[in-house]
């Protein structure tokens, strides 16, 4: 009888079974695993999607990085990274955006992977902000990053608190007029032996356009020599040291110099190792970081440490040995930083006050070091630049510093000399002009210590305010008034009460043009137009001052002393290197002294 099946062995029952719940199982597996991939796809795109801060205009962003290409390319370009914050400001106007990495995203605020910084490119808006709004707008965290693995307890790496202010009164002293005014012999004397190396030089050089000094690191050591003298009572001899190499070798080429001084080469890996960590995505960890695995930099931090903490002890030892412990305080009497923190620490100690520990006298010694070196040396490089250009502003620079203060041709000038702007237009206005122009400092960084509002736009607690002031001040003409004015109706209360400055005529704004700061009858006039190089309010430039005597006394001694001759333009192009500061990559002059001139 049929039944219709057949019933199969148990093994080749158990084979077929086996056939199926492979298949089954795989297929599930597949659509599981595709979801599940799906899904994850949509998270991880999520995540590493940029986001900017709302209704703020941004540039076009890459997923997960955001604007880094975009300021990785203008850095490669150009030499330095705030043109990059300069175009998006010229495209997008005065309140803009640029998104590092996952930008304002819950994951970036969690893992600190980016930021959105924004962009505030309006000149009576930024002093609005910097002057009366300081409150609002403390130092950026990002920047002080930068510095803190250098000098954690410096004033460049401190929040606007107690400390800071205490670090300030401590060194304010040395940024006044009486003590810049018994400094300033010191500054000459120094500026002297530059002109002298310059000289050497010039008798050296050939007849051609090419035959040319290289003084980048003539300038800078000469800055060096400046800044130790004043904080220590005693000179690097950086320059002098090239000086008597020089005449010492009479075969010498004269760009041919001797290995620079050990603290010099320092500094400068110092000033490198700040300046690398601009582009890093996550600012907070970068003082770990430079800490722990830049070997380079550990030996120059612990080569400068000692060689500044050297000095310290020799200073007290001496101050002891002098028998001025016992006297009367007299701080304002000091003549170098060294003693002047003495004679603070001896008044503090009197009044029971705190003094600065060991740790921050040593950070705040490197900052001097540091800052009062760097940002001078630089703009005057740029500035041996500017002159070779222009031929006519080094005639009529010279010729005033002639007829208005002739004693310069026999003797240098005083403090109360120099520093006469009534006198001086118009050494004040190439000044003035120089600093405009070189973008020395480009940029100022500012946090949002709670959430406020720029121009209108909403910015929230913790973003970075990014300020571009050189490119501010070198662009803000009276081709934009229209829409600067037109900005009135959103501007803060105390932004509205009036604007400082002029504006720049669009004709020649990017020029090299020193009569733009000359009144129509001659005089000086600071406010012409936009200007911040120095930056404003209680944490604008500690050393201004400072750096403005030395670049008077530097322009009105070359120039009384030289003609620089023009240079082939490759040998004088505008690129640039940025760390701290706006470096111009080559700094070559032609002296030629006036007397030779006159024979021409």
């Amino acid at each position: 009888m049929t039944t219709g099946y057949v019933i199969m062995p148990r093994e080749k029952r158990g084979k077929h079974l086996c056939f199926h719940q492979p298949f089954l199982m795989d297929a599930t597996s597949l659509v599981l695993g595709a979801s599940f991939a799906l899904a994850i796809s949509l998270v991880v795109y999520q995540v590493g999607k940029p986001t900017p801060l709302p209704l703020i205009p941004h540039n076009k962003l890459k997923w997960f990085v955001g604007d880094i290409p975009f300021l990785t390319k203008m850095a490669t370009e150009k030499g330095a990274i705030t043109y990059a914050f300069d175009d998006t400001a010229t495209r997008l106007g005065p309140v803009s955006q640029v998104v590092v990495g996952l930008g304002a995203s819950w994951a970036s605020r969690i893992f600190g992977f980016g930021q959105a910084i924004v962009i505030l490119a309006d000149s009576q808006e930024m002093h609005d902000v910097l002057v009366n709004r300081a409150t609002e707008f403390d130092r950026s965290k990002s920047i002080s990053a930068l510095f803190a693995g250098t000098l954690p307890q410096g004033m460049l790496a401190l929040p606007t608190d107690d400390q800071f202010k205490h670090h300030k009164r401590y060194l304010g002293i040395t940024m006044t007029n009486p003590y810049l005014a018994r400094m300033t012999p010191r500054i000459v004397d120094l500026m002297q032996e530059l002109v002298d190396l310059w000289s050497v030089g010039a008798k050296r050089l050939g007849s051609s356009s090419t035959d040319v000094i290289d003084v980048l690191n003539d300038i800078r050591l000469a800055t060096i020599d400046v800044i130790a003298s004043i904080t220590f009572g005693t000179s690097f001899n950086g320059v002098r040291m090239s000086l008597d190499f020089l005449e010492a070798t009479p075969i010498a080429a004269p760009s041919e110099r001797p290995e620079i001084p050990k603290l010099a080469a320092d500094l400068e890996v110092l000033l490198d190792t700040i300046g690398d960590g601009v582009l890093f995505p996550a600012p907070s960890f970068l003082p770990w970081l430079t800490r722990n695995f830049n070997r380079k930099w550990r030996k120059a931090i612990m080569s400068t440490h000692d060689y500044l903490r050297g000095r310290l002890y020799a200073a007290r030892a001496e101050y002891v040995s002098e028998g001025r412990e016992s006297e009367k305080a007299a701080a304002n009497q000091a003549d170098n930083v060294l003693d002047m923190i003495l004679e603070r620490e001896k008044e503090d100690r009197a009044k029971g006050t705190e003094t600065l520990s060991e740790a921050e006298l040593i950070d705040e010694l490197t900052t001097f070091a540091l800052g009062g070196s760097e940002t001078t040396a630089t703009t005057m490089q740029w500035s041996v630049k500017m002159l070779c250009k222009h031929p006519d502003v080094q005639r009529k620079l010279r010729a005033e510093l002639l007829t208005n203060l002739p004693a310069i041709a026999a003797r240098p000038p005083t403090f109360a000399e120099i520093s006469d702007e009534a006198n001086l237009p118009y050494l004040s206005a190439v000044m003035y002009e120089i600093l405009r122009c070189s973008r020395t400092a480009a940029a100022v960084a500012r946090d949002t210590t709670r959430d406020t509002v720029l121009l209108g736009y909403p910015i929230p607690k913790g973003t970075q305010v990014l300020m571009p002031i050189g490119m501010v001040q070198q662009m803000e003409s009276d081709g934009a008034k229209d829409v600067t004015d037109g900005l009135d109706a959103v501007r803060s209360a105390s932004s509205k009460q009036r604007r400082r400055t002029g504006y720049w005529s669009a004709k020649d704004v990017h020029a090299f043009n020193p009569e733009r700061w000359l009144r129509a009858d001659g005089t000086f006039n600071p406010n012409a137009g936009p200007w911040l190089p120095f930056s404003f309010g209680f944490r604008g430039c500690f050393g201004q001052k400072l750096a403005l005597i030395e670049l008077r006394l530097f322009l009105s001694m070359i120039q009384v002393n030289f003609f620089f001759d023009a240079i082939p333009e490759e040998l004088n192009t505008w690129k640039c290197h940025e760390t701290v500061t706006n470096h111009p990559q080559q700094c070559y002059i032609r002296p030629i002294p006036w007397e030779s001139m006159e024979k021409l």
